[in-house]
């Protein structure tokens, strides 16, 4: 997934390693004409020289200066690009996972997680394939410099490099243990932080302000706990990795100075290693960087990887496109070592309207979802026609023999229209908004309808789907009488070609269906 990802930028991610390249290459130029500058500035041979070294120094720092402001607009495309295509793709995997797993996870957790680890992997390996890559070109080519130029700065130089080595190996277990663990629970309270305001009217209803508040600070505890563990080893890190640095430029100092003092070297010759070294200090100091981030990588990198190896819910092959019959033989379900469904038979069929009923609890809803194939861990045969649901395509079977009103219908958009996405007759929707009074719908706003309004909107969609099979979960919950006689009527006159089956405990509707099925 993440490989795929770079591998659809490979184009930009050339290019961009070319504009970069472009600039190394105009700065160590640059270094190099300041050298011979000032040179000819304290030789005072050739002003001719050095107006013309002037001009080449201008023309290379306004070269610099629009390639850098050209690069980082394309990094910033670029890395958005990649983190869009592994969301992106983690999210189309996570959907196809068993409901199980949605049973066990926040979702809010899950997307900051997903998106957190998703820049950190793609800001990583981009600094790494572009910018990274040409900073240990340009080390590699000051080390080149430096023999050519001393051979003792070149060796203090080597050592220098071998000791970060030996640093960085002593800290990166350390470090990639410290950000897993800080990782899991800053995703743990950004979740709870979530829960104040997804749930307002809940919370402002029955005053949970405090309660609440309390939550969130035992949630931070954690959080500050791995936090300060996670900075003290990070800046430890830093820190020595900084002496490693700042041992070099000591050395630079005494040694260069004792050179130029005994006239074995120039001061043009000094700027050139002095300016060379800031560089390579600098493409040091982003490689130290880099090599800090990469246990955090790592940790990214294995988060996104657990999610992409998690199994997806079985889906077969079989394409259906009607269904007449739906046949239950001994089904069995549990959930967390409770059984929900024991040895349950029956049979579904077309032309006939089937009522749900059992207590709370008693796993009518769960039935349902079992009978949709959302659960794949139960026991027992279930039948479409003649066909077992493990050998069926559930997916392309949902969309085209379904129509569903869950107990809470879910509008996803603001916008009514927008929430027909599924439906092909979208007039059929209006005409029975019509039918219940529901003209008015349009101008407004689908997250502000009350319970009755939406219920009514749901089940228009679900008629107007025209499918085999519907599904109603406690649709009259919310309905005034009138609005329940209406729905009689419509469901009474299109049982003929449907299987339609019920959840309820609404009394009223025993007497109009034709089989009651307890549970």
């Amino acid at each position: 997934m993440i490989k795929q990802s770079f591998i659809k930028n490979k184009i930009k991610l050339l290019g961009l390693f070319f504009i970069n390249l472009i600039n190394i290459i105009i700065i160590i130029i640059q270094t190099y004409l300041l050298g011979i500058f000032i040179n000819n500035l304290i030789t005072k041979k050739n002003f001719d020289s050095v107006l013309k070294i002037s001009i080449a120094l201008t023309i290379c720092t306004l070269l610099s200066i629009f390639l850098k402001f050209i690069s980082d607009i394309y990094n910033a495309r670029v890395q958005a690009d990649i983190v869009y295509k592994i969301n992106s793709a983690q999210l189309r995997h996570i959907k196809k996972l068993p409901l199980l797993f949605f049973n066990q996870v926040e979702p809010v957790y899950l997307n900051q997680r997903i998106n957190n680890d998703s820049n950190v992997v793609t800001n990583f390996w981009l600094n790494l394939m572009v910018k990274g890559s040409l900073q240990i070109i340009s080390i590699l080519i000051i080390f080149l410099v430096f023999f050519k130029m001393n051979i003792n700065v070149f060796f203090v130089s080597i050592v220098n490099m071998f000791l970060f080595f030996i640093i960085y190996k002593s800290f990166a277990k350390k470090l990639y243990a410290a950000n897993k663990i800080f990782s899991e629970q800053q995703n743990k309270l950004f979740s709870e932080m979530n829960n104040h305001l997804f749930n307002i009217k809940h919370t402002k209803i029955n005053m949970l302000y405090e309660y609440l508040d309390k939550k969130l600070n035992e949630a931070s505890l954690p959080f500050f706990a791995y936090l300060n563990k996670y900075i003290n080893i990070s800046y430890i890190f830093s820190s020595v990795s900084d002496m490693s640095s700042n041992f070099f430029n000591i050395f630079l100092y005494i040694y260069c100075g004792y050179a130029i003092y005994n006239n074995k070297m120039n001061i043009g010759e000094f700027i050139m290693i002095k300016n060379f070294q800031g560089f390579m200090l600098e493409s040091f100091s982003n490689v130290i960087i880099l090599t800090r981030e990469y246990p955090n990588m790592l940790v990214s990198r294995d988060r996104l990887n657990e999610i992409e190896l998690m199994e997806q819910e079985a889906n077969g092959t079989r394409k259906i496109n009607s269904i007449d019959k739906i046949i239950l033989d001994k089904v069995y379900f549990s959930y967390s070592d409770k059984n929900i469904i024991e040895n349950f038979s029956y049979v579904f069929e077309k032309g006939h309207i089937y009522l749900i009923q059992g207590d709370n609890g008693s796993g009518k809803t769960t039935l349902i979802e079992v009978l949709l194939g959302l659960y794949g861990n139960f026991s027992g045969n279930i039948f479409y026609n003649d066909y077992s649901l493990k050998d069926i395509n559930i997916y392309l079977c949902r969309s085209k023999c379904f129509s569903i009103v869950e107990q809470h219908p879910v509008l996803l958009y603001d916008d009514l229209d927008m929430n027909l996405y599924c439906i092909e007759k979208k007039q059929e929707v209006y005409n029975l908004l019509d039918y219940f009074n529901l003209s008015y719908i349009n101008e407004k706003y689908c997250k502000s309808l009350s319970g009755g309004e939406k219920q009514k909107v749901a089940i228009s969609m679900a008629l107007a789907k025209e499918t085999d099979v519907l599904i109603l979960d406690e649709p009259t919950s919310a309905l005034d009488k009138e609005s329940k006689e209406k729905f009689f009527t419509l469901i009474s006159n299109n049982k003929k070609t449907k299987i339609i089956i019920i959840i309820s405990h609404d009394k009223d509707l025993t007497a109009f269906v034709d089989k009651v099925v307890r549970i």
